[in-house]
């Protein structure tokens, strides 16, 4: 699979290949590795599994033992994260409700 990004009318082409070992990293640009992101968050949202797990973008192998362990430890990062917002959501919205009933709103 490959990820095209436009920046100033340039082309960049990146090749997402399947394997941690095959894994490519982030681009030096920060305004290409953004929109790098971007689209890999596009593609991620369209079902495609492409991870990172600090050593770069792959695809994971389902026949691969390590590429497995990549994904369930992406997968945890990933759930732990959702965690974390949700607490913090419920926290925020009960102050926010105790707040507005001693205001009678």
């Amino acid at each position: 699979m490959r990820v095209r990004i436009l920046h100033n009318g340039k082309v960049y082409s990146f090749p997402i290949r399947v394997g941690y070992r095959n894994a490519i990293r982030r681009h030096p640009d920060e305004t290409i590795d953004r929109k790098f992101r971007r689209k890999l968050k596009k593609l991620s949202d369209q079902g495609i599994v492409i991870i990172n797990i600090g050593r770069g973008y792959f695809i994971p192998n389902p026949n691969d033992p390590l590429d497995r362990l990549q994904y369930r430890k992406y997968d945890q990062a990933e759930y732990s994260k959702e965690l974390k917002i949700r607490k913090r959501r419920f926290v925020r919205r009960l102050a926010w409700f105790k707040e507005c009933e001693k205001h009678g709103a």
